[in-house]
């Protein structure tokens, strides 16, 4: 039932979404399989946590996308950034996938500044240069939406 009323959420989203839709990272991508409701109380061992990954919004989304639309997608990779980023493209039925890195100085968490490699389903590749978080965020409107070319 819980997945029937996501489903149709999105679907209602992105029934109303005229011309794309951005989907950065959620919150979280795995939960706890068994909640405690209550305080769990120190016993003096390790306490282990099972996880499950949640529902992929993005690849849902790119299921039901209608033609014409466009959908952006970003990745955070740690190694292979390029690869893992061309399968996600793929797999979520993507126009455009958003490569951060956490290996370049001065990019990612903890910095006014990021680095990005914007890549679209055709192939084409565009790696931006260090710059205010500002302006990669200009850099991915302009691309996305043909003001500037790859």
């Amino acid at each position: 039932m819980q997945n029937q009323k996501i489903n149709h959420y999105w679907k209602e989203i992105i029934n109303t979404m005229n011309d794309g839709l951005m989907v950065v990272s959620p919150d979280g991508t795995m939960l706890m399989v068994n909640q405690a409701f209550e305080k769990i109380k120190k016993s003096g061992s390790n306490i282990h946590l099972e996880l499950q990954p949640t529902k992929d919004i993005l690849k849902e989304l790119g299921k039901i996308k209608p033609a014409g639309q466009i959908l952006v997608g970003f990745a955070l990779e740690t190694s292979d950034g390029l690869a893992n980023a061309h399968k996600k493209l793929t797999e979520k039925n993507l126009d455009f996938i958003v490569l951060n890195s956490l290996a370049d100085e001065g990019a990612g968490f903890g910095h006014k500044t990021n680095k990005v490699t914007i890549i679209s389903k055709d192939g084409m590749t565009f790696t931006g240069d260090l710059k205010e978080k500002s302006g990669v965020a200009s850099d991915i409107l302009d691309l996305v939406t043909g003001k500037k070319q790859f």
